[in-house]
This record gives C-alpha cells, structure tokens and sequence, in this order.
C-alpha cells in the first residue's frame, strides 16, 4: 500500500513538476507545469509564471542565471533569470537579432526563413548558452547544427552545421 502510495506521488510529480538543482546544490527550481502554462519557483520563491507550456530548464554554471524553454503556438520561447537581481528577461528577440547580425555571417540563416531552437545547456567556463539549431530555407533545403550564444554580448560565436 505505501509502495503504490509513493508511485502515485511520484508519478504526480513527473507529469506536473519539474525540478533542478544548481550545479553546487545551493539553488533548486521548480517548474509547476501546467496546462498552457507553466510557474517557476526558485528556492520557495515565486520567480514568474508564463503562457507557454514548459520543456526544460537548466542552471549556469555560477549559479547567476536559470534558462527556461517553453512552447507556445508551436514555437520554442527563451527566457533567462538573472537570479542576484531577480530580474526575468525574454530572450527570443535577442536570439533573432543575433542569428541575423552582420557578424553572425556563421549561420547560413535569412530573414524569413523558419528556424527552431532547442536549448542544451550553459558553457562550464563562460555566459555562453548552447542551442541546436534547424533552419528551413527558402528553397525547402535544412540546415541543422548547433551553436553558443553569448548571452551578456548577444553574439553568436561559434557554429557547427551539418546540410542536409
């Protein structure tokens, strides 16, 4: 009876909470998915709550910042907490603006094309976020790969492609 107890509150948990810990374990958060939407709480502090549905989330390596991904109308939406100032920012008009730029010449990406990102994870050493990128040209041709995005400097750094 406990045992079927517990897995009834675990599965519970799965299906309707996400958490993560902070690379030194002094952060935890928690994203309470609902449906269309999902809240995220840093250690019992409400941070903000969003219309998407949540996907996933992950820690920088100094604990300064927490990258959520969410969906919302088919379409993967970006948001960083600054943790120490408590401070939410949106981050797909960045991201755009980055993968369009003069000096971003590293993504064979145009205006109008369709791109979809997936986050991956934060570098060990740098502010740097790492995304998985497919861009479907105008010609119906794809180009998928990844690249880091520096996240203070809003610039893309480097870019590895595979066409296919």
């Amino acid at each position: 009876m406990i045992i079927s107890l517990l897995l009834c509150w675990s599965l519970i948990l799965i299906l309707f909470f996400e958490i993560e810990f902070s690379h030194d374990r002094t952060r935890w958060t928690l994203a309470g998915k609902g449906i269309g939407n999902y809240r995220v709480t840093v250690n019992d502090c409400p941070t903000f709550t969003s219309g998407s549905r949540f996907k996933k989330m992950g820690f920088s390596y100094d604990n300064k910042y927490l990258m959520v991904q969410g969906k919302h109308s088919g379409k993967n939406t970006f948001a960083v907490f600054n943790i120490e100032k408590e401070f939410i920012h949106n981050i797909n008009e960045d991201i755009q603006k980055a993968c369009l730029s003069e000096d971003s010449q590293r993504l064979d990406y145009q205006a109008g094309e369709k791109l979809s990102l997936d986050f991956i994870g934060w570098h060990q050493d740098y502010d740097y976020i790492k995304f998985d990128y497919e861009i479907t040209h105008s010609d119906g041709s794809e180009t998928t790969g990844f690249f880091w995005l520096d996240y203070e400097g809003g610039k893309i750094l480097v870019a590895n492609e595979e066409i296919k």
